[in-house]
């Protein structure tokens, strides 16, 4: 069975259905487990093809239809949001058992959440600033596309090694030319 998900275009007009092509096991080898979210996880991954360290999200084990078109509709949202302070994907597939995943780009470092929790004078606060100023203009980016994030929070914001600022976890985004339902938001 195929895994199937909606993708709406850029250009507005119906939702499509897209089948994820089937990857090879062997092209990732799949390490540490370093994050969960609602619906995936997040394993550090070693790409065979291209010799380089990704995170692959993968979506936790179900076999709900609805659940899994939900996580190729994040893979798919993610991917075409082209920006500096959002995370890039890679690759969406699925494994030969028909389980969706996908690969994106490792941000090492830490949330936004931690540096915010650890800031105690106006100077340290202050110094967050342009991260939360990188948010911003990622977000605007996402808006202009016509795509709401809907669960922009310190957590899903990661301050990398190298100061880079990266909006993480769309997976209750919504474009808002899909038809797709939407997700709750408590």
């Amino acid at each position: 069975e195929s895994t199937l998900g909606s993708e709406h275009g850029s250009g507005g007009g119906a939702a499509r259905v897209v089948e994820l092509p089937e990857v090879d096991r062997e092209r990732y080898a799949v390490g540490e487990h370093v994050a969960s979210g609602g619906g995936g996880r997040i394993h550090v991954a070693h790409d065979g093809w291209l010799g380089r360290t990704v995170a692959i999200k993968r979506l936790r084990p179900t076999r709900e239809r609805t659940a899994q078109e939900r996580f190729v509709r994040e893979a798919l949202l993610t991917a075409r949001l082209q920006h500096p302070g959002i995370v890039p994907v890679y690759e969406a597939g699925r494994w030969p058992g028909g389980d969706p995943f996908y690969a994106m780009k490792l941000v090492s470092g830490q949330p936004l959440s931690k540096p915010i929790a650890a800031a105690r004078s106006l100077a340290e606060r202050l110094a967050l600033l342009p991260h939360v100023l990188d948010v911003a203009e990622a977000i605007a980016y996402a808006h202009s596309r016509g795509v709401i994030h809907r669960d922009l929070k310190p957590a899903n914001v990661l301050v990398g090694k190298f100061g880079e600022t990266v909006v993480i976890d769309w997976g209750l985004g919504k474009d808002l030319g899909d038809d797709a339902p939407s997700e709750r938001v408590e």
